[in-house]
């Protein structure tokens, strides 16, 4: 009985930080054959340009997910989810998704930025070399519009699978973090934190390719994209790598079955 409470208990913990971190989720982009955002804020998102051949729906990580061909017109040829401002913009942040990048592309490749000209970046996700390695991942945050500070992994992202990514922002500690499947991963400095980001509320957050200076489109798949206004914990993340809903329905389902079992 003890070993089933214990279950429980754990079971009941997971499904409140599934909740919690539900709570301050910003967009949430299945990629079901679609550009819906389903963390009900009404944030859908669409193609540019809306006719884009570059872009298209495959087999995902959970059913469906964007695929993107790694090339494209010139400022162009990415998923816009059209939000420009949000609660705890200026603060903490986390971005999370199933990615799977392309081999046969070496250049850097956007998973998402809020960023446009030097005069409106806000927070930026590539994949690229860096430290002279290739196919690390950085994540950057602007202290000011035209800067940026951060970070980049000293492991490699494996590439032609299927990998969670979650860049994580601690405004108040100034602190960054960077998951690889719920494994925090180990960081190369891109220059000091700040205490808060430049909120470039003029500006959509940009899947797949970033539109100002350089073009950074995606090669591969994106599946699962989140962003919340908070930076999760680890166990939060390891939550959030479970497609929705199956994470609260499985988890409510193992609790209900472990309270029966215990009767």
């Amino acid at each position: 009985m003890e070993r089933k409470m214990k279950v429980l208990s754990v079971l009941l913990a997971a499904l409140f930080l599934a909740q919690a971190a539900s709570a301050n989720l910003v967009a949430y982009y299945k990629f079901d054959n679609n550009l819906v955002d389903s963390s009900g804020n009404w944030a859908d998102a669409s193609l540019v340009p809306t006719s884009s051949t570059q872009i298209s729906f495959n087999s995902g990580y959970d059913d469906a997910a964007a695929w993107f061909t790694g090339t494209g017109a010139a400022g162009s040829d990415y998923i816009s989810t059209g939000i420009t401002d949000y609660t705890g913009s200026a603060g903490s942040l986390t971005v999370a998704a199933w990615v799977y990048a392309d081999s046969s592309k070496n250049a850097t490749m956007l998973i998402a930025a809020k960023c446009g000209t030097s005069s409106s970046r806000d927070w930026l996700l590539d994949k690229g070399t860096f430290g002279g390695v290739d196919h690390r991942i950085q994540f950057r945050i602007a202290p000011a519009s035209n800067s940026l500070a951060g970070g980049y992994t000293s492991s490699a992202l494996p590439l032609d699978q299927w990998v969670h990514v979650a860049a994580v922002y601690d405004a108040p500690g100034a602190g960054m973090k960077i998951y690889f499947d719920g494994i925090e991963q180990t960081l190369a400095s891109l220059g000091a934190l700040p205490t808060s980001r430049f909120n470039a509320t003029t500006r959509p957050i940009m899947i797949g390719n970033r539109t100002d200076l350089v073009q950074q489109w995606w090669k591969g798949g994106i599946d699962e994209f989140r962003v919340y206004s908070s930076a999760l914990s680890q166990a939060e993340i390891q939550s959030a790598m479970i497609p929705e809903p199956a994470t609260l329905a499985l988890l409510g389902l193992g609790a209900i079955a472990a309270f029966r079992r215990k009767r």
